[in-house]
């Protein structure tokens, strides 16, 4: 059994896919690749089109036969009678690779010389022009034709036979056609990917910290890595003939620095990298046969190009130089660290400079941070952009601004106040920073305390600077969240613990309970995100709230009664409210004409069993829109 893992279910991080054509599960009819390039072709004379299942069948076949093909030669005068561009576009590569793998190489070339016009190309389709080529280029050629312009799953069969084919001439774009390349994997197999697409989420996550457009280079770094998988899956004795990397590209030792966002990341990840390590060493051993030394070689190499394709593209050019700031930082200080103007990288400034600070609080260093914040915040600065000024055509290129000194020390602030309450209660008095400056995402200190669920800094930053629990985010400009308008309260409802959200309930509810964020949202709709209070503490937080009062929307059921965490969700905003109303009368209309109403019942007792799930991990609209149209569907 085989499961189809392609690289848009990489980036999308998606489940595996749906199964594929299995090798030896293809039809009776296509038992080795003559008969399987016979039946495709009289279907193709026969204006049927040739499709990915063809595709795979005869690759699978022509890697698995001991004679994989016969006369070829017969097939020719008969691609005259194919109408179809792209059907005879398929069908002439797919006799040419017939004629490769026979050894017929210059029959294969005079073929693609007649039929070259006819044969989109493009920049990167390389067919044969001349009768030097070997047959395995020649087939590597025709391969990488079909990956270009058709799509379909490579068979693990072809991966097995042709490793080097597979490994060196798989195209990579780094576009948008790279998210099409699948190979059909093991049924086996599952176990292990599920954990690597939650460790590749994660890792996608940081892959570009600092300003590059990535664009479609995700593509290839997941095409990148879907070839390591099959290599290691079918082909784990070869592996280390084509992938030694012994080493990696370390971002991720500096990129959680950036704040307790990152930090947590960077644990999860740490985390599922060691459980898939043990699934990996346990599948080589048992299913291959390796030893354990060897198979924890193997699986070091397979983590450590994994990591490579992820950040050696986005992050190698400035993971070095961030490296040494550290150094420069933990050696000697951090006015040594920002006097190396060399080590700041255009585009990766602002980062860098965050991370400094990042690293300051990871080791306790407050009496540092302290003195890092007010320069940052202070005149000093400027001096620090004049020099990377003078080292590029003006300090723009370093995507740096005469704010992102505030900007910055904002930010560290609110991390130290989410992290460390001593910490910050040690640098409070001697700061010089105005509490209210926007850090990151335009959040103050207060709302860096309230999302992350530290209470002692909440109560400090009440104690000494009161009006910050009056600010709202704003929205415009380019790196303004999406949605704005939000303030502690709605951070303490989303991410803190009872206690912490009753305090500042008490303290500025019935400023902010009345009021919705810029998307419409309320107070019920954090809260229904909330995973941290119990279903008691849930409740009485409702009645606080309603206590309080706001404006409630009209769903299907009454909202003033709402006390589960999908029915305060839906009673968050009248968008979602009237979603909710547009499908309950979905689901009365298919009951009333469904043959047998029970079936209708069942089913959406089951969605509803998995909705807080599915509205959390892919959103109200996208959840429910997609279940009305179902009851929709059932109807028509």
């Amino acid at each position: 059994m085989k499961k189809v893992f392609g690289a848009l279910i990489l980036l999308a991080i998606l489940p595996l896919g749906s199964v594929s054509a299995q090798d030896g599960g293809y039809a009776p009819a296509t038992q080795n690749a003559q008969s399987s390039a016979d039946r495709v072709l009289q279907n193709a004379v026969a204006g049927q089109p040739i499709s990915a299942n063809d595709v795979e069948a005869f690759l699978h076949w022509m890697s698995v036969s001991e004679e994989p093909v016969g006369d070829y030669e017969r097939w020719i005068p008969s691609l005259e009678g194919i109408d179809d561009g792209d059907t005879k576009s398929r069908a002439i590569i797919l006799v040419a690779l017939g004629l490769a793998v026979t050894g017929e190489t210059t029959r294969s070339v005079q073929l693609i010389e007649r039929y070259r016009d006819q044969i989109p190309t493009t920049y990167m389709d390389d067919l044969p022009d001349s009768y030097s080529y070997t047959d395995r280029e020649m087939i590597a050629a025709y391969y990488g034709w079909f990956i270009n312009n058709t799509e379909f799953s490579v068979p693990g069969t072809f991966v097995k036979s042709y490793p080097d084919i597979f490994f060196n001439n798989t195209p990579v774009w780094a576009a948008t056609r790279d998210a099409y390349f699948q190979v059909t994997l093991p049924e086996d197999s599952e176990a292990w990917l599920g954990v690597y697409s939650a460790w590749a989420s994660l890792l996608s996550d940081a892959i570009n910290p600092a300003g590059v457009r990535m664009g479609s280079m995700y593509n290839m770094v997941h095409k990148a890595n879907l070839q390591n998988i099959a290599l290691l899956e079918y082909r784990p004795d070869l592996y280390l003939s084509y992938v030694n990397s012994q080493s990696n590209v370390d971002w991720l030792d500096y990129w959680k620095f950036l704040g307790p966002y990152e930090a947590r990341i960077v644990a999860e990840a740490e985390k599922l990298e060691r459980q898939m390590e043990s699934l990996l060493v346990e599948r080589l051993a048992e299913g291959h046969y390796f030893e354990t030394d060897a198979a924890k070689q193997l699986v070091n190499a397979f983590l450590n190009e994994a990591r490579n394709s992820f950040f050696s593209i986005a992050n190698g050019p400035y993971t070095e130089s961030t490296k040494k700031l550290i150094e420069s930082t933990s050696v000697s200080g951090w006015v040594k660290a920002v006097s190396s103007i060399s080590n700041f990288h255009p585009k990766a400034a602002v980062f860098q400079l965050q991370i400094i600070g990042g690293y300051l609080i990871s080791q306790g260093e407050f009496r540092q941070l302290e003195n890092y914040i007010n320069w940052l915040s202070e005149g000093n600065f400027n001096v620090f952009l004049q020099k990377l000024g003078e080292r590029t055509d003006g300090y723009s290129d370093y995507f740096i601004e005469d704010q992102s000194g505030e900007i910055v020390a904002a930010t560290l602030l609110g991390n130290l106040a989410a992290q460390d309450s001593e910490g910050l209660k040690s640098v409070m008095e001697w700061v010089k920073l105005d509490y209210g400056q926007w850090g990151t995402f335009n959040k103050t200190p207060v709302m860096y305390a309230a999302h992350h669920n530290n209470f002692e800094s909440y109560k400090l930053l009440r104690k000494a600077h009161p009006n910050l629990l009056e600010s709202t985010t704003v929205g415009g400009g380019t790196d303004a969240p999406e949605i704005y308008d939000r303030n502690v309260l709605t951070y303490a409802l989303e991410n803190a613990e009872f206690d912490f959200v009753s305090a500042v309930l008490g303290d500025v509810g019935d400023l902010f309970v009345p009021k919705t964020d810029s998307a419409g949202r309320n107070a019920l709709f954090y809260l229904g995100l909330n995973e941290k209070v119990s279903e008691k503490e849930r409740k009485e937080l409702v009645g606080m709230i309603q206590s309080i009062g706001l404006s409630l929307p009209e769903a299907s059921f009454d909202c003033s009664l709402a006390q589960r965490r999908i029915e305060l969700l839906t009673c968050g905003s009248s968008e979602f409210a009237a979603l909710d109303k547009e499908l309950s009368s979905a689901y009365f209309a298919a009951w009333e004409q469904a043959g047998d109403p029970k079936v209708v019942l069942n089913d959406q007792r089951r969605w509803l069993s998995g909705v807080l799930d599915c509205v959390v991990e892919d959103g109200f609209e996208t959840c429910y829109s997609s279940r009305i149209w179902e009851l929709e569907r059932a109807i028509e």
